[in-house]
Order: C-alpha cells, then sequence, then structure tokens
C-alpha cells in the first residue's frame, strides 16, 4: 500500500504559507507528485495512473490495454482551469531553461519541472525532489530521493533529483 496525503487542518496563516511550499505538515507520493506534473501538461486535466499499459501472450496477442481515462469526482478530470495550468506549464519550463532545473534540460525537448527539498525534522536529512514534463513525449516524471548520502547542506532537488529525471527522459525518448 501507499500512504495517503496530507494537507493539515485548522491552522493558521504562517502554517499554511509553509504547507503551500510543501513543508510543515504535509505528504504526498512521489506517484501523486507525478500526476500533478501530467495534469500541469494535459491542461489540467487528471488521469487515472495505471502501472501496466499492455499485456500480451507469447504469441504477442494483446489480451490487456490500459485505456487512458481522467480521474476523480469530475467527470472530465479537470482539477484545474486549462488556463492555470498553462501559467504553471509555462513557469516549469521556465525553471528548466532558466532556473533551478537547469540540469534536467534535455536538448531537442521542452521539458517543464520544479524542484523541491523536504525536510520534516532537523534529525533526518532533506529529501530531494524533482517532478519534470516532457512535452514532446507526453510523459511526466517524479523524482524522490530518500537518501543520497552526501551532507544534508548539500542535499537539493536541483541538485540530485534533476539529473534522475534528466536520465529517465533521455531513456524514454
Amino acid at each position: 500500500g501507499s500512504a495517503p496525503s496530507r494537507f493539515p487542518k485548522d491552522i493558521d496563516e504562517v502554517q499554511t504559507a509553509m504547507s503551500a511550499i510543501g513543508e510543515y505538515e504535509v505528504a504526498a507520493s512521489p506517484l501523486q507528485m507525478a500526476m500533478v506534473a501530467a495534469a500541469i501538461q494535459n491542461g489540467g486535466v487528471v488521469m487515472k495512473p495505471y502501472l501496466v499499459e499492455r499485456v500480451r501472450t507469447t504469441d504477442l496477442k494483446v489480451t490487456f490495454q490500459a485505456i487512458p481515462a481522467p480521474a476523480g469526482s469530475d467527470p472530465q478530470g479537470q482539477a484545474i482551469s486549462a488556463e492555470t495550468a498553462n501559467s504553471l506549464r509555462e513557469m516549469m519550463v521556465a525553471v528548466v531553461q532558466q532556473g533551478t532545473g537547469r540540469r534536467a534540460q534535455v536538448e531537442g525537448l521542452e521539458i517543464g519541472g520544479k524542484t523541491g527539498t523536504a525536510q520534516s525534522d532537523r534529525v533526518r536529512n532533506p529529501y530531494a525532489w524533482f517532478v519534470a514534463f516532457a512535452s514532446e513525449l507526453n510523459v511526466a516524471v517524479c523524482v524522490f530521493v530518500e537518501d543520497a548520502e552526501i551532507p544534508a547542506d548539500e542535499i537539493a532537488g536541483a541538485r540530485v533529483a534533476a539529473p534522475v529525471a534528466k536520465a529517465v527522459i533521455e531513456a524514454l525518448r
């Protein structure tokens, strides 16, 4: 199983601000964050995830084919407006072209991304995150590095996770 996402309730303005940037008592899985990146690339539509796209018999006949479908309670899966999604998409592309996500650039592809460094306590090293999409490939990726095996002050999504996302996207080309 997986842990449920969490956004705290009954919080003050400071806790709300911290939660909005992924700190305080917020939790999300890598799959959920990949779905967020995909929805931004997809005009605000959240799609139902699946792990297996196709199953074939030994003679290569297809016995199962996943059918892409919107997720959630909205029949069209619209989580945010297309206008908002497009604004976020442009910002995420800028992050990779000229911001903290430059290490995820892939020659010839438009990549959008968001770096993250999650610190929940002072004992555990931060987690390095990077979510990305590759427009031409119609794919979204979330990289979550729990233990970078480097000093805590050197851990950052841009440094640790973005290069992994780049390698995954290059492998999907």
